[in-house]
């Protein structure tokens, strides 16, 4: 049992991205929204190419020293996830159950949507964090990414905002409660928006008993998607001597921000 709730709990951390459509080529960057600003970077567009080299300056920027995935990198880590410790296979497996019903539903028409086809990413993690860009290949992004998507995450958000999920096995059900919340965050992105997931894996199933926290900030700089996951309070920079020992997630949207302009 006390496995199977492991897998629960790594697979959460996708649920809030699934349930607000944040993940890369979705339709949605849910949460609260900073005002819109403009960015120089606004008519600029990006290839396949341009993503993981904007992450490698952002990178250097703020100190740290993770690792860089390439679209295929990043595709192929994504395909993996749907089938071992990602949100399609928890959904998918045996004596798992979401409620509200609603938010279960939810989660699974936003995991059916396909990216256009012509959609990129590249991603850069360090420890438990992950930074993710996203556009369309040398096009301006679709109205999808930009407009219309606070009302599809606030409708995401009212029904997932207090779920649970449950595992039965072998006569057993362990309840692990899960909220969702929206945060304010500033960035220099021309649109930011934030949600915090908290987590409570009960002691008697391994779990630490207290709960845990996670935030995404996704944001929008010109035809640039910007999604950053990690710890609610501030990232851990990598050890080595010269990074710092925090780096706060705005910090590293912002130096997205600058390195595509």
């Amino acid at each position: 049992m006390k496995f199977r709730v492991a897998t629960v709990v790594i697979a959460s951390a996708g649920i809030l991205l699934a349930a607000t459509a944040c993940s890369s080529g979705g339709s949605s960057n849910g949460g609260a929204s900073a005002p819109a600003k403009t960015t120089a970077a606004a008519a600029k567009t990006y290839t396949a190419s341009d993503l993981p080299t904007i992450l490698t300056t952002a990178e250097k920027k703020v100190g740290l020293s993770g690792k860089i995935l390439d679209n295929a990198q990043v595709q192929a880590s994504e395909k993996q996830a749907q089938t071992s410790g990602g949100v399609q296979a928890l959904l998918s497996q045996k004596g798992v159950t979401i409620t509200p019903a609603s938010c279960a539903t939810i989660l699974k028409n936003n995991l059916s949507q396909t990216p256009p086809a012509d959609s990129v990413n590249a991603g850069l993690t360090y420890g438990s964090n992950l930074v993710l860009l996203s556009t369309i290949s040398g096009k301006k992004l679709p109205t999808t990414y930009t407009t219309g998507a606070a009302a599809q995450s606030d409708k995401a958000l009212s029904e997932c905002g207090s779920m649970k999920i449950s595992l039965t096995e072998s006569g057993q059900t362990v309840s692990i409660p899960l909220t969702l919340k929206k945060i304010s965050v500033s960035t220099d992105a021309d649109q930011t928006r934030a949600i915090e997931e908290t987590i409570t894996v009960p002691s008697a199933t391994g779990g630490a008993g207290k709960p845990v926290s996670v935030e995404i900030i996704s944001a929008i700089a010109g035809n640039l998607a910007i999604t950053a996951e990690g710890s609610s309070t501030a990232t851990t920079a990598a050890s080595t001597p010269s990074a710092s020992p925090t780096v706060p997630l705005t910090d590293v949207i912002n130096a997205v921000v600058a390195a595509a302009k």
